[in-house]
């Protein structure tokens, strides 16, 4: 079942149109499809962006900011974070993050 919601998302993600860069699946999803292919159940924490400040951190070490995410251009974290509230809404994995 949540193989169905990945390839969609991976596949819809691999059809950039002309004019706009190709955008990859951070590694962190990356390591919950692998999660999901090893384990029974699987656990996420901190797979939370801060959309409304650019100041915030991205990750718990480091010093990169939401703005160089968004600069970047590299992931769409936004098709990442409905991805993951589906998986989170369908019970296929347990949100630890604090809302």
């Amino acid at each position: 079942m949540y193989w169905s919601l990945l390839q969609k998302e991976i596949n819809r993600t691999r059809k950039p149109s002309q004019s706009e860069k190709p955008k990859h699946p951070t590694t962190g999803l990356i390591a919950i499809t692998f999660a999901l292919h090893m384990c029974n159940e699987v656990h996420l924490a901190g797979f939370k962006y801060n959309f409304t400040d650019r100041n915030s951190a991205l990750h718990y070490y480091g010093n990169d900011t939401m703005s160089l995410m968004i600069q970047n251009g590299y992931h769409d974290i936004v098709a990442e974070q409905r991805l993951l509230k589906e998986l989170i809404d369908q019970n296929i994995v347990i949100n630890l993050t604090e809302e």
